[in-house]
């Protein structure tokens, strides 16, 4: 079983027109070990190809990950628990237009279906792809 934690989008990676392309760099570090669970802090870094110096890597996203291991167990997890309090639909039209205004474009697999919100919570529903093997 895979339970990400903490994690923290600092920066969306974007994909310039003009550039030769985006290096995007993943780094796990292993915090602990032991016979049935593994925890590490991961971290994901993206800067333009053709940059250098300070300009080259910005930080995307951080977080921790704990990796239990052993023979899947089916309904191990809890079923799934609705909010206790309200959640507020997103306009996801008027996000995507907030986006683009900021310079970022979404599109295809990379756009949700909706968007529910409230303080310090939110949750998506995106599609899952036709020929995903997930």
């Amino acid at each position: 079983m895979v339970e990400l934690h903490d994690l923290v989008i600092h920066k969306a990676i974007t994909l310039e027109d003009e550039s030769a392309g985006t290096e995007v760099t993943f780094v796990i570090r292993c915090t602990s070990r032991s016979a049935d669970k593994i925890t590490a802090e991961y971290s994901c870094y993206s800067g333009d190809v053709d940059a250098s110096g300070q300009d080259f890597e910005s930080i995307n996203f951080t977080g921790s990950v704990i990796l239990t291991l052993g023979t899947p167990v089916p309904g191990a997890l809890p079923a799934r628990v609705a909010p206790k309090l309200p959640m507020e639909p997103v306009d996801v039209n008027r996000l995507y237009s907030a986006i683009s205004d900021i310079g970022l474009s979404y599109s295809g697999d990379f756009l949700v279906d909706s968007v529910k919100r409230r303080l310090d919570l939110s949750t998506v529903t995106v599609k899952r792809l036709k020929n995903s093997k997930l």
